[in-house]
């Protein structure tokens, strides 16, 4: 009689079950695996210590079912939890964490550090979104890649593969690398009948260069620093006839970039003054933004702080009651992978205004 191997790997533990061909269970043994939390809303996973957990239970399930014949179970499946597991060129961890350990190389399923890509995604109304009910979920896969790349840019650009950890398992298993239509669907946004990818969806997901072409110079209300002048005007550069919602979106992404790069300015001047100028501390409203406050640190090359209470302005006002003050939450790094990219923004932002200055000297001797 032929019998086969089920593998359950979930969050906390894996199960191994041995089955006849009509179901009949044979047998079954379970061993536990770590969840690590380096931080608030991170959870992460290590692919090794799975593996040898499916091996462990896999080989104490067989020899506590002496009496089925090791000739006669045909074969093994695996389940899993939709988790990213990150390996290099050799098949080696790679950690999920910029400094963190290479061995915790899975982000779990549960881990909602990707939510600002998630909603990124969301908000361009992409037609694959209509397969996955209208939102992409910040647990599936594509948003964790866009947080890597942000935020872990070693790790994104070592990668040699990246994996659903059912996936994995059926890697480690056979050495194939063969993919889960099922998982590719769900979880990775592959259009199954159609047997390919959606390239306007991930081009879109480079969302940092879509504004390359598209400049702010954000003084429509002159400016109050560094240059004190409230006779600045505002300009851009780079519009088209286009009238559409990801025109739109475009100018958006562009001005708060220009605004982020105005940041840098007031600090580069600073910094010139003698000051070093490494970290900023963010309240208020724009502190609830944290795309923006990625582009400030993008833009700035400082480390950006939110305040555990974001409300500091109030916690102020409070001071005279309390002797408790704020502190800090959590910390947003500059992108490195985006330095260039801001740098020539930032180039082309002191070039708008240098032009501005010569168009008003022009008008200037015009006698109007």
């Amino acid at each position: 009689m032929p019998y086969f191997i089920g593998v359950d790997v979930g969050s906390a533990s894996v199960r191994a079950g041995l089955f006849d061909e009509n179901g009949a269970k044979f047998g079954q043994t379970s061993k536990e695996v770590t969840i690590f939390r380096p931080k608030p809303e991170h959870a992460e996973q290590s692919s090794n210590e799975i593996w040898h957990a499916v091996c462990s239970t896999i080989t104490e399930l067989l020899n506590n079912a002496k009496e089925v014949p090791r000739a006669e179970i045909l074969g093994i499946g695996f389940d899993a939890t939709c988790s990213l597991v990150i390996l290099g060129e050799n098949g080696a961890p790679l950690p999920a964490t910029m400094d963190g350990p290479a061995h915790r190389n899975i982000i779990m399923w549960m881990d909602h550090r990707a939510k600002a890509q998630a909603d990124l995604i969301n908000s361009g109304n992409h037609d694959v979104l209509k397969y996955v009910g209208g939102r992409l979920s910040l647990e599936m896969q594509i948003p964790k890649l866009l947080w890597l790349r942000e935020n872990n840019p070693a790790t994104y650009r070592n990668a040699g593969y990246f994996m659903d950890l059912p996936d994995f398992l059926t890697y480690r298993a056979t050495g194939r690398d063969i993919r889960s239509i099922c998982s590719a669907t769900c979880k990775w946004t592959y259009l199954a009948e159609e047997n390919r990818w959606d390239p306007e969806f991930f081009g879109a997901l480079d969302w940092h260069f879509l504004a390359k072409d598209f400049h702010v110079l954000p003084y429509h209300h002159g400016n109050r620093s560094p240059r004190a002048n409230s006779s600045l005007k505002g300009a851009l550069h780079g519009s088209t006839l286009e009238n559409n919602v990801p025109q739109l979106a475009v100018q958006y992404l562009a001005t708060c970039q220009a605004i982020a790069l105005g940041h840098r300015h007031i600090i580069d001047t600073l910094n010139s003054a003698g000051y070093r100028i490494r970290e900023i501390v963010v309240s208020g409203g724009l502190a609830r933004n944290e795309l923006y406050l990625q582009m400030i640190a993008n833009a700035t090359r400082c480390r950006v702080l939110l305040c555990r209470e974001p409300d500091a302005m109030l916690l102020g006002g409070a001071i005279m009651a309390t002797r408790q003050m704020t502190a800090i939450s959590r910390a947003i790094d500059p992108a490195p992978h985006l330095a260039e990219y801001y740098a020539r923004k930032f180039a082309v932002f002191l070039e708008l205004r240098d032009d501005q200055l010569k168009y008003e000297r022009i008008m200037r001797g015009s006698g109007i």
